[in-house]
């Protein structure tokens, strides 16, 4: 059993390391990692978080929200799609280089995602995350990433975490 979690845990070091290596990179080539400048006069920040951070934490965003949606925990679903939201808005405010449209069209899903989560409607909440899935490779394409493509995910990296609803 420790042999493979430490197998497991080895694989994404690995993982998490050739992707800093690739993301260092390709940073200066894709166009919207370039964080805003600092206003006349004002000093910078010390350290702006990486837009490929940030992303990492949107798609870390993305596969809960589709996990709790799926087991319809609602409540679960509703503060994931918040967090979500508040990370494309923190990421927009970073990096102003990101255009407006392509935030909109990542995030216009949210909406009717939202909705289907008030109403507690699987289908229409599946629809939404589809949609939203399709918004994130959009803004992926035209930021020059398109080769970063996000799904649906297909099993849940988070074994710590219980995304039924409590009491079931």
């Amino acid at each position: 059993m420790l042999a493979g979690i430490a197998r497991r845990v080895g694989a994404c070091l690995l993982g998490f390391g050739l992707t800093a290596l690739a993301g260092g990179a390709l940073a200066d080539d894709v166009p919207f990692a370039q964080p805003n400048p600092a206003p006349l006069g004002a000093s910078a920040p010390a350290s702006p978080a990486r837009l490929g951070d940030m992303m990492s934490v949107i798609q870390t965003r993305h596969s809960k929200l589709w996990f709790a949606g799926g087991v319809r925990n609602w409540p679960l679903a509703a503060y994931e799609m918040d967090q979500l939201k508040q990370s494309f808005i923190d990421a927009a405010m970073l990096y102003g280089n990101i255009p407006v449209d392509a935030i909109t069209l990542a995030t216009r899903p949210l909406d009717a995602i939202n909705e289907a989560v008030k109403a507690r409607d699987l289908a229409r909440f599946s629809d939404g995350f589809r949609k939203l899935t399709a918004g994130c490779n959009s803004c992926h394409a035209a930021g020059g990433v398109g080769f970063i493509s996000i799904r649906s995910p297909t099993a849940s990296p988070f074994s710590n975490q219980t995304f039924e609803p409590a009491g079931k």
